[in-house]
């Protein structure tokens, strides 16, 4: 069965690896949730890099890329996909 939150840990890593957030465990207790929240708020270069992926993102235009993907799908022959 399909899990809608499969892509989290990706997109986590993601945001990680731009150095605008930190990844934390599932099982992460609230002393541990504290420390990352306390560090994400106190440290300006997490808003700095989460303002440069804001940016990255509203400048991609997903609706357009979206519909573009979906046309090369629909006009392949079929089974070329």
């Amino acid at each position: 069965m399909p899990n809608p939150g499969a892509d989290q840990p990706l997109v986590a890593a993601r945001v990680e690896g731009s150095g605008a957030g930190r990844m934390i465990p599932n099982q992460a207790g609230p002393e541990e949730i504290r420390s990352v929240a306390t560090e994400l708020l106190g440290n300006p270069s997490y808003r700095e890099a989460a303002q440069r992926l804001a940016m990255m993102i509203n400048r991609q235009d997903s609706a357009a890329r979206g519909a573009d993907e979906l046309e090369a799908l629909l006009s392949a022959p079929a089974g070329s996909q």
